[in-house]
């Protein structure tokens, strides 16, 4: 948890509890004036601490929203993020499986990753950082992990590598997510996919204001040849 998640938790708790004794403290005023004997001197304490608790409810409010914007703002470096293992019986000694690729099969690989306490969905991203940055995969998941051939054409998020000429690197990266992210415009066998831009649309959760969505990182690269 970091210091954002920390701060707003501890603003949550003091919005739901100010809530509950602006709702108590309503309560307790509406009864002394609605009474037909009303005791000004203690109505008029109600309503002072009424009040009081209603500011410490509005400002924490104020005051999470200013943080998730800072938190917004903040960009998302990946070298900072945690990392944890990803791995593939479809790539062998560096080198995707051929059947990979869009020409032989066009089955994504089979992924395997560990699991992360924190994440309720991972994303799953491919993309060819020879060839312009060019987007081949993308998949939202609640597993952790996937098998071959579990995603197959582009209407599936799979499109697999097929290099013009020569020999590119096709890196896969696995993302835990807090939760859903929020419609990411992410087209997939494009290129100049810039993998800033995916992360900061992971980043931003289903929700406008749940930033920090993206928890960890899991990385692998492997090469395929064109044929």
């Amino acid at each position: 948890m970091n210091i954002y998640e920390k701060v707003k938790f501890i603003l949550k708790i003091i919005y739901e509890a100010g809530s509950v004794c602006v709702f108590i403290f309503l309560i307790r005023w509406l009864f002394l004036l609605l009474s037909r004997n009303p005791d000004k001197k203690k109505r008029h304490k109600t309503a002072t601490v009424l009040l009081v608790f209603f500011i410490i409810s509005f400002t924490a409010i104020v005051a999470d929203v200013i943080i998730a914007a800072k938190q917004y703002a903040r960009p998302v470096d990946i070298n900072d993020l945690p990392k944890f293992n990803v791995a593939s019986d479809n790539l062998k000694n560096g080198v995707w499986d051929e059947q990979i690729g869009a020409k032989h099969g066009n089955v994504s690989p089979e992924l395997s990753w560990d699991k992360n306490e924190y994440a309720a969905k991972y994303a799953i991203v491919m993309i060819d950082h020879d060839g312009n940055d060019w987007l081949h995969w993308f998949a939202l998941t609640d597993k952790t992990s996937v098998d071959e051939g579990t995603f197959n054409g582009e209407n599936n998020g799979y499109v697999g590598p097929y290099p013009p000429s020569g020999t590119h690197n096709y890196t896969v990266y696995v993302f835990a997510l807090k939760g859903d992210t929020n419609n990411p415009d992410i087209q997939l066998d494009k290129g100049g996919t810039e993998l800033k831009d995916i992360i900061d649309q992971l980043n931003s959760g289903r929700y406008d204001n749940d930033y920090n969505n993206i928890k960890s990182v899991g990385i692998i690269e492997g090469s395929y040849s064109a044929d």
